[in-house]
């Protein structure tokens, strides 16, 4: 199925046919339609945005719900110090959105890791891979051409969304793709 999105994190099209090649059931849990992620603006404070109360997520989860397990971001890793400070705050942002939300993704089960990944390119990849779909952020070493992408197998009909990643306020995005994460595992 191909999918056009036009929002206000960006212009995407495409096709995507299946992330592991394998079948599974559709989720017990209503799906969220994936165009609405870049368009839905959060209107609970306490489900989107920065918090000075928020504390360590790494406090706040257990094992199985810190998807930072396995991160690294020594300078081994990423060599380029500016887009290692990019990445740290990046995920310092998801982190918040994901501190503010713990009680719903606590009733979520296992949640997968994030891949963090440095690219010959001087780009950093993240991914957070779940059986169905992905969801991915590119962090490049001009902030203006970062970006993110959601891409889906058949199960969830092959859903394909992407745009441009504004990281100086991401805590919306971050917040709409939790809810499909939470609506769709």
């Amino acid at each position: 199925m191909n999918h056009e999105y036009d929002g206000p994190h960006g212009s995407a099209q495409g096709h995507f046919s299946d992330i592991d090649g394998t079948e599974s059931s559709h989720s017990p849990y209503p799906a969220k339609c994936a165009e609405e992620i870049g368009t839905y603006q959060a209107s609970d404070p306490g489900t989107a945005g920065a918090s000075s109360e928020a504390s360590s997520y790494f406090r706040a989860f257990p094992y199985d719900y810190n998807i930072f397990r396995g991160v690294n971001l020594s300078a081994s890793e990423i060599p380029n110090e500016e887009l290692r400070k990019t990445t740290s705050n990046s995920l310092s942002d998801f982190q918040k959105v994901l501190t503010l939300n713990r009680t719903q993704i606590e009733g979520s089960g296992r949640l997968p890791p994030l891949k963090v990944q440095w690219l010959e390119d001087d780009s950093v990849l993240t991914e957070w891979i779940f059986k169905d779909f992905r969801i991915g952020f590119s962090i490049e070493p001009k902030d203006r051409e970062s970006s993110w992408y959601l891409v889906a197998n058949r199960n969830l009909d092959e859903v394909s969304v992407s745009g441009t990643l504004d990281l100086s306020g991401p805590e919306s995005l971050l917040s709409n793709l939790l809810s499909f994460v939470l609506a769709n595992t």
